[in-house]
């Protein structure tokens, strides 16, 4: 189309690139990861390369709805450690499924040590489930949701998995008649492009805090630019324990919500749900299914449901994804990148990439594609904070053909988001002081649950 995005050098300064130039991802990486002294200063830099993990997933592939063949696609990427320190089990898993008369895509995101196991799980379960319970589906969409979700964690327990300190976000949106109904539990998300967002939102846009900051270096690093004619609208509200609702419900069972201190005594990552006794269980979302712990302080399984009534005239696409996008792209740049690529995007009967030495959108679907922009920004948080990369999920469902003309226009700055009040050591003084990032042996203090196998952690249970 002629149009033209752009790209930083390394010293910031703006460089205009083609799209098929943007949309190329080696499969090699090299990143050059800041040394910093206790006070935060740059004091030497190190050079990491390394190679890029497979996707373990990509589907492409047609389904049917309403006499109406839509295009679908899935890819799981798994993390790794750029410094070949820890072998990283990759416990993202997706689904999307079709009965003839509605289309299910559902999206799990495990942590602790049998995170990976949980998430194939709920897959499994989900699976059986919705073909089993069409028809109750069929008379109340939301209640199916919640009872999926809940009886998706109890049957969990029943499976001798170690779900002490493991267990997975949810989101689930079902497309039937002409609505799409939404459940998650945890921060996995799910949005919808469009060109005409109702007057009504299903859920509020994500309110990201600190995390704020991070995006917009990584936006600013990137040369990510917005599209005035195309809007994300958020189907799902993330779960944070810093929430209101959410952390009354904690607070009154018995948990505390804090975030890390830094060796200096400042605040870093998330808000997380800890014991009152103990630097457990460290999870950065209030509602999860498993963890048993969590369970006990206020931790639940019941999701937040939202309706959508599709405008076919308007609506796009709708995309689930797991933390490993949204770590590193909004909800604009999401739906941005995928109306900008994903007619020049492969559909149907993807290979695997056998002697490619890069992606490109003509061998691989939208899903790749979205899955591999953002391991690309993953980059630049290895470079500030020497930490590993998150496993990267997403599903896509294509609602209407894109025809959009692709007119980019810089994004305007967005003020980061005041931390709330909660944080406020006067509102919790009867509570155990936050931890620290010494007491918590980790190198990714900002995302996922803190447990692991290293840590002197009491039975509690007993």
């Amino acid at each position: 189309m002629g149009n033209c995005i752009s790209s930083r050098n390394s010293k910031g300064k703006v460089i205009a690139l083609e799209m098929d130039q943007i949309s190329r991802y080696p499969r090699q990486a090299k990143v050059m990861i800041k040394s910093k002294n206790s006070s935060g200063k740059v004091i030497g830099h190190s050079n990491l390369t390394f190679q890029l993990t497979d996707p373990l997933k990509t589907v492409s592939k047609l389904i049917e709805h309403n006499s109406i063949k839509l295009w679908a696609s899935c890819c799981i990427i798994p993390g790794l450690d750029p410094r070949g320190e820890c072998g990283k089990v990759c416990q993202d898993n997706c689904v999307f499924l079709n009965s003839g008369s509605s289309i299910l895509l559902a999206l799990f995101d495990g942590h602790g040590s049998d995170g990976d196991k949980v998430s194939q799980f709920c897959c499994k379960f989900v699976e059986k489930y919705y073909f089993d319970g069409a028809s109750n589906l069929e008379a109340d969409p939301n209640s199916f949701l919640i009872k999926l979700m809940e009886e998706c964690d109890h049957e969990l327990r029943m499976r001798g998995f170690d779900i002490l300190y493991s267990g997975s976000t949810g989101v689930i949106v079902i497309y039937i008649g002409d609505c799409l109904y939404s459940a998650s539990v945890g921060d996995s998300r799910a949005i919808l492009g469009t060109t005409n967002p109702p007057a009504v939102l299903p859920a509020p846009v994500a309110n990201l805090g600190e995390e704020r900051k991070v995006l917009e270096s990584v936006k600013f690093r990137r040369g990510s630019k917005s599209n005035p004619l195309i809007q994300p609208v958020q189907l799902t509200k993330d779960q944070k324990p810093e929430d209101p609702e959410e952390f009354d419900r904690i607070v009154k069972s018995g948990g505390r919500v804090q975030r890390l201190l830094d060796t200096d005594g400042n605040r870093i990552g998330p808000f997380r749900v800890w014991e009152l006794s103990s630097n457990a269980p460290g999870l950065a979302m209030s509602r999860s299914i498993g963890d048993l712990i969590g369970k006990k302080i206020g931790v639940i399984s019941t999701p937040i449901c939202t309706k959508h009534l599709i405008n076919l005239e308007s609506d796009l696409f709708i995309i689930l994804a797991s933390d490993g996008v949204w770590d590193v792209m909004d909800n604009d740049d999401v739906v941005n990148f995928i109306e900008c690529f994903r007619e020049k995007c492969k559909r149907g009967n993807i290979r695997a990439l056998g002697k490619h030495t890069e992606v490109i959108p003509s061998i691989t679907c939208i899903a790749h594609l979205l899955c591999e922009e953002s391991r690309q920004r993953w980059f630049s948080i290895v470079e500030d904070e020497d930490v590993m990369i998150d496993d990267i999920s997403c599903i896509v469902l294509e609602l209407k053909k894109g025809d959009i003309p692709i007119q980019f226009n810089p994004k305007k700055n967005i003020g980061v988001v005041e931390e709330t009040a909660n944080e406020n050591d006067d509102m919790q003084q009867h509570l155990k002081k936050a931890p620290t990032v010494n007491e918590i042996v980790t190198r990714d203090p900002r995302r996922g649950s803190l447990v692991t196998d290293k840590f002197n952690i009491p039975d509690i249970m007993k």
